[in-house]
C-alpha cells in the first residue's frame, strides 16, 4: 500500500506537468530487461527494478532504513553521472533537509528525519527524452523513470 501512495504521487506529478510517454529506454546505467512487473510486485522486494503495465514507468525501492537510504543515493548519484546529469542541480526539488541533518549525505540523521516526518527528499531531473525521480518520504524511498 505504501508503494501505491508514492507511485500515485509520481503519476500526478507527471500528469501535472504535461508529459506524455514512450519507452525509448534511453537512460544509461540501468539493465530495463530485469524489470519485474509492478502489478504482481512484493511488497518486500527492494533493489528491484519494476514497470507499469504500458511500460512508460519505472521504479526502484528502497528500505526506510539508514542503509537503504544510502543505497538510494548511492544509486542515484550512478545514474545520474552515466548519464551527464549534476545531482546538485535537479530540474525540480521540493525537498526539507532535516534541521539536525548536515546534508543530504548524513545518511543516519536523514533516514531518521524522513522516517519521523521531519524531512523529505522529492528531486527531479528531466531531459527531452525522461525524467528521473529521487523520492525519499515517510512512505517510501525510491528512485522513478518515466519517459516522454
Amino acid at each position: 500500500m505504501k508503494k501505491l501512495s508514492i507511485v500515485l504521487t509520481v503519476v500526478i506529478a507527471a500528469l501535472l506537468m504535461n508529459i506524455s510517454c514512450y519507452s525509448q529506454k534511453s537512460i544509461k546505467g540501468i539493465d530495463w530487461e530485469s524489470a519485474e512487473s509492478f502489478l504482481e510486485s512484493d511488497e518486500s522486494e527492494y533493489e528491484v527494478l519494476l514497470v507499469n503495465p504500458e511500460g512508460t514507468t519505472y521504479w526502484i525501492f528502497y528500505q526506510n532504513t539508514a542503509v537503504g537510504y544510502k543505497h538510494l543515493i548511492d544509486r542515484i548519484l550512478n545514474i545520474l553521472s552515466e548519464n551527464d546529469l549534476d545531482f546538485s542541480k535537479p530540474t525540480y526539488d521540493i525537498s526539507l533537509i532535516p534541521f539536525y541533518a548536515e546534508n543530504i549525505f548524513d545518511y543516519s540523521s536523514m533516514s531518521t528525519g524522513i522516517n519521523s516526518g521531519e524531512g523529505e527528499i522529492k528531486k527531479g531531473w528531466s531531459t527531452e527524452d525522461y525524467i528521473i525521480w529521487l523520492m525519499a518520504t515517510q512512505d517510501d524511498y525510491m528512485i522513478s523513470f518515466r519517459f516522454k
